[in-house]
């Protein structure tokens, strides 16, 4: 076997015996948002800057057993989890789960957990086609 061969092949079995306790274990967490940003997609096709972050006090709730996301702000977001992406990442900054969702109204969105290691943090992002926001959450 070739060295770049073995070296995928170790990567392989590296990432899944990572996405085994995510599975197994953490089928279903609370978070709590403490600051939210957005940027919008202007008429050219551009994005805008990132806003300033907003203090919030947002629950949200994971739940892999059925499927869904919610988060509790002002009006209840709902989002169903159509599909897992193999888009998962992780690097020497940290790790991302990407999920295609539906929201309340039937629209398709993109849903990304991040988790950074410096400085240590969550971000949970929702992408639409002309708005992305992200909450800044701990778990708890």
């Amino acid at each position: 076997m070739r060295t770049s061969t073995k070296q995928v092949i170790v990567r392989l079995i590296f990432m899944v015996l990572c996405f085994i306790p995510l599975v197994t274990h953490a089928q279903s967490f609370r978070l709590k948002a403490f600051g939210i940003s957005y940027k919008v997609k202007d008429s050219w096709g551009g994005w805008s800057d990132w806003t300033d972050w907003k203090a919030c006090n947002i629950d949200i709730s994971v739940n892999f057993n059925t499927h869904r996301i919610l988060i509790f702000s002002k009006e209840t977001q709902d989002y169903a989890i159509s599909e897992m992406l193999p888009t998962a990442r992780y690097d020497e900054n940290g790790k991302s789960v990407v999920m295609r969702c539906v929201d309340d109204d039937g629209l398709i969105c993109i849903l990304r957990l991040r988790s950074q290691y410096h400085p240590d943090m969550i971000q949970l992002y929702i992408e639409y086609s002309d708005m992305i926001w992200v909450y800044n959450v701990e778990e708890y």
